[in-house]
């Protein structure tokens, strides 16, 4: 679709494909090392996690040897946070280090697939016609814009707004990475007191911590961090502001029926909570059932803007479609329409704009299988947007 030439992935090292399970010693073989061996100790909880993913062939030495030390970075962390924290919160250092690692494990393999992604939106941003990227994102909006009506409209003001210094921004912050990640490298062999152990396998979490700061600090640039800060900073601060003034009647309406609908949730719901609710409990009625108006009805002020933002983002995405295809074959001279003078747009835009409302509607501003799979990330970052929204300041 997009053309072969401009994405040639650059081949990979050449390694062998290995899991993320402990290294074996230097005098063990490699198949002693799998899971699968009867005579391979017993894993942790942690490295169990690891051995269920695969890293790609790519890079994958470099991988493990950074795994192993945030791995030993986080077991002194969760040792230490497990002596000093409370009771109650002991079990959830025991399951810290797991936890993390499969996170890191997950950021690692989605990263490649992040990465090609939006490979394909820059390539596709300044080799497609103006008329098909049109088309195109009015198609995004017909489908998708009642389901994710805040994700589209923080995108479409972080492009207005944000976005040419938010990229610059980037980019500066992933070059200060890729230098700090060149000396980490030589850091992590150091041995100044030459007993053959590496030195930041021989301090405690507070000084590796500290030592790493310090390396970041020392190879960066001041000037072009803090901008870069203040770039991403400034662009998320605009789009929220954005999308609050925006949504702010959606909100407003949604307090006010939770206003409304407490009064009688009191009086006829009350009784029947007193009566199954334990009696030293029974002083959190009333912030539960205010609380639980004001869920209720703001999600009802919710789905009642998916509604309205589906039928007018499909108006809108379904001519904008029918422009961009009729004017795009009009330029390949595949057809004769002049969309000032004929209906044909019309006829067209309409049309897909049906399909689009009632497909959002029929499934309840859901997504049937596998679209829920696949944009599932997007409805995260929806759900996020919203609670930002919904929040008081």
């Amino acid at each position: 679709m997009f053309g072969s030439s401009p994405f040639k992935r650059r081949n990979p090292a050449p390694s062998s494909p290995s899991t993320f399970s402990e290294r074996s010693p230097p005098s063990t073989p490699t198949s002693s090392s799998s899971p699968s061996s009867p005579s391979s100790p017993s894993k942790s909880k942690s490295e169990k996690a690891l051995i269920i993913v695969q890293s790609p062939p790519s890079q994958d030495m470099e991988f493990r040897k950074e795994k192993e030390r945030l791995e030993r970075v986080i077991k002194k962390f969760a040792d230490q946070g497990e002596e000093l924290a409370p009771t109650f919160l002991k079990p959830l250092f025991q399951y810290l280090p797991s936890l993390t690692i499969t996170v890191l494990v997950f950021l690692k393999n989605l990263s490649p697939l992040v990465t090609f992604l939006y490979e394909k939106y820059t390539w596709a941003k300044d080799n497609l016609p103006v008329e098909l990227l049109s088309a195109f994102w009015g198609l995004t909006l017909c489908f998708f814009g009642g389901t994710f009506q805040l994700s589209l409209s923080a995108y479409e003001a972080f492009k207005v707004s944000g976005y040419d210094r938010a990229r610059t921004s980037l980019s500066d912050l992933k070059d200060a990475w890729r230098r700090f990640k060149e000396a980490n490298e030589v850091d992590d062999e150091k041995d100044e007191d030459g007993d053959g152990v590496r030195d930041v396998e021989q301090i405690n979490t507070k000084d590796l911590v500290t030592r790493k700061v310090r390396l970041f600090l020392k190879v960066s640039d001041p000037l072009k961090v803090q901008d870069a800060l203040n770039g991403l900073s400034s662009g998320f601060v605009g789009v929220i502001a954005t999308l609050k003034f925006k949504y702010a009647r959606t909100v407003t309406l949604g307090c006010t029926i939770g206003n409304y609908l407490r009064r009688p949730v009191t009086i006829y719901l009350t009784p029947t909570l007193v009566q199954v609710c334990p009696e030293d409990l029974r002083k959190w009625l009333p912030y539960v059932v205010d609380y639980g108006c004001k869920v209720i009805a703001v999600s009802v002020a919710w789905f009642v803007s998916s509604v309205l933002a589906s039928v007018q983002s499909s108006i809108r995405g379904g001519l904008m479609f029918s422009r961009g295809v009729i004017k795009y074959g009009r330029k390949r001279g595949w057809v004769d329409v002049d969309t000032d003078e004929s209906m044909v747009d019309e006829y067209l835009g309409w049309g897909v704009a049906v399909l689009g409302a009632s497909f959002q509607i029929v499934n309840g501003f859901g997504l049937p299988f596998p679209l829920n799979v696949l944009l599932l990330p997007i409805t995260m970052v929806e759900y996020y947007l919203r609670w930002v929204v919904s929040s008081k300041d």
